[in-house]
């Protein structure tokens, strides 16, 4: 995989960027139509994903996920342990995990606020 830069944002530190991403989770299956660059994303049990970067990631400010469900409220997205390497994010009913159907509406967004120097 070759290495592209990653979105610069504006920062009062230099060296400041994002990492957006997103991915459609497919039940059981593992994810597909990840979108985004220099990560994989890993199903690794119900309702939780591994993303894995590229490259180790020496400073994360912030770490966001967000739902995109076919029908309202169909599930919500927490982020779990996060190292300079991987993050888990889990998808929920209820507080519970839960496997999420195949849909084209159904998508989890994140991005990662890297900090600069």
């Amino acid at each position: 995989m070759s290495m592209v830069p990653f979105n610069q944002r504006k920062s009062l530190r230099a060296g400041a960027f994002d990492i957006p991403g997103s991915f459609a989770p497919a039940g059981t299956n593992p994810p597909t139509d990840a979108r985004g660059k220099n990560y994989t994303v890993a199903r690794t049990g119900v309702g939780e994903f591994l993303i894995t970067l590229a490259k180790r990631i020496p400073a994360i400010d912030a770490v966001s996920a967000t739902p995109q469900c076919a029908t309202a409220g169909l599930f919500t997205v927490e982020v779990g342990e996060t190292t300079s390497t991987t993050m888990v994010i889990r998808t929920l009913e209820t507080g519970v995990p839960v496997d999420v159907a195949a849909d084209p509406s159904n998508r989890v967004h994140f991005t990662i606020a890297v900090g600069g120097n």
